[in-house]
């Protein structure tokens, strides 16, 4: 799945995201949720753990209330031993 379609199903859901998640770092592989946390730091650990490697992947921080700007960070699993 391309990083794109992450990005669009990431928006398409943001409400969703809003109601489970405000407050916290999400890590957003092929249209799922699959990590958690505080900092981008704890979730970006915990994706390369379960992102094949040298696959993409999104952070987002979700944003409490009214949504005002959207913060992503792509990363990548390629720098798995």
């Amino acid at each position: 799945m391309s990083i794109t379609k992450s990005i669009q199903w990431l928006y398409g859901n943001y409400k969703t995201l809003q109601e489970k998640y405000s407050g916290k770092y999400v890590v957003v592989f092929e249209e799922h949720v699959i990590a958690i946390g505080d900092s981008v730091e704890e979730v970006d650990s915990k994706a390369k753990l379960i992102v094949p490697k040298d696959n993409e992947f999104l952070i987002e921080f979700i944003e409490r209330g009214d949504l005002y700007a959207y913060y992503i960070r792509v990363s990548s699993n390629s720098s798995r031993a």
